[in-house]
């Protein structure tokens, strides 16, 4: 299967974005968002709901590192893209309270002139989280 440019360009842009974010390097990670984007989290758990916007988004990425002293990380594993989509399975991990995370999940980034515009969070296992952010 042939990777276009644009999605070979998409998927630079997504796998920098989890390089930054793993990293805990704001201002890069700052680069890869649309000042408008928009997260759909799960409608269950400690995490649910949509944020809208950086501001939001990266509150939520404070509150993740807060609630796990640092320790969450989101590691892509496989990446796939089609048009302006990028697909990721990805390995979550953290430490909460004494609780290990340790799951997988797959996200779905939508992105337009090479800047993400909304990512669709899908839990693997959405009882997890629960217990863990619980």
């Amino acid at each position: 299967m042939h990777t276009s440019q644009v999605e070979q360009e998409n998927l630079a842009t997504v796998r920098r974005g989890y390089e930054a974010f793993n990293a805990g390097d704001m201002g890069t990670l700052a680069a890869v968002f649309r000042d408008d984007v928009e997260w759909y989290g799960s409608d269950l758990g400690a995490l649910r709901g949509t944020r809208r916007g950086k501001g939001d988004l990266f509150t939520l990425f404070g509150e993740l590192q807060q609630e796990t002293n640092g320790t969450f990380r989101s590691i892509g594993t496989a990446y796939a893209a089609a048009g302006d989509q990028v697909f990721v399975r990805a390995i979550t991990t953290g430490v909460r309270n004494g609780k290990q995370l340790d799951t997988e999940d797959v996200l779905v980034f939508g992105l337009s002139g090479g800047l993400v515009t909304r990512v669709d969070v899908f839990p693997h296992d959405q009882k997890t989280y629960d217990a863990f952010f619980a």
